[in-house]
């Protein structure tokens, strides 16, 4: 996977587990509860930002799982 791949698909990759946060969030009230508490832990003040954040964590994890499988 070439820089330009790994960059279409971080930002894939960040969306997509932004989308499931967003939609993990609003399901409950108890889950909206402890994700923002996490965001507060973490120093966010914003939501949003936190979100964000993790998303683009997941997808960098991925990214470099992915990459580690490849190499033999």
């Amino acid at each position: 996977m070439n820089i330009n791949q790994k960059q279409e698909f971080r930002y894939q990759y960040a969306g997509m587990a932004l989308q499931a946060m967003i939609t993990a969030a609003w399901s409950n009230k108890e889950t909206q509860s402890v994700i923002f508490e996490a965001a507060k832990r973490h120093g966010f003040s914003s939501l949003r930002d936190y979100l964000a954040d993790e998303a683009v964590g997941f997808a960098d994890a991925l990214i470099a799982e992915l990459d580690r499988k490849d190499k033999p």
